[in-house]
């Protein structure tokens, strides 16, 4: 009867101790700040190691697309944690969707993401649509 008492002590110590590992695991890393096109003009502080997805609606069907210029100041101070992805809603084709953009804070000072809504085969045409956010990275 021992041995399952002894047994039932470390099982329950076992328990206990992985619960606290997610606990702090959970703690570690906060959600990525979520921003879309109407925080457009904003400025935003960021700590070093913390992300930031840009949700921007687009509609690929027609042709076009965002783009990052990444000749903005700053810019190396954030890191593409992800490709850009499109997520098309349901339904019809031609209905549009959402281009998102995952960056990870890299470096520290001021950053800017200059992002420009137009069709890659018109390089120099002027942009249909264009998002700027600011932010201080700590």
């Amino acid at each position: 009867m021992a041995i399952w008492r002894i047994f039932s002590v470390l099982l329950l110590c076992g328990v206990l101790v992985a619960c606290a590992d997610s606990r702090e695991a959970a703690v570690e890393k906060p959600a990525p700040l979520t921003l879309d096109f109407a925080q457009s003009g904003g400025r935003f502080i960021l700590m070093q190691g913390e992300e930031v997805r840009i949700r921007l609606a687009a509609n690929h069907s027609t042709g076009y697309r965002w783009s990052m210029i990444s000749e903005a100041p700053g810019v190396e101070a954030l890191s593409l944690a992800e490709e850009p992805a499109y997520i098309a809603e349901g339904g019809m084709p031609g209905r549009g969707g959402t281009e998102v953009w995952h960056f990870r804070a890299t470096g520290t000072g001021p950053t800017i993401l200059y992002f420009v809504y137009r069709r890659p085969f018109e390089p120099n045409g002027p942009a249909a649509r264009e998002a700027i956010y600011t932010f201080e990275i700590r």
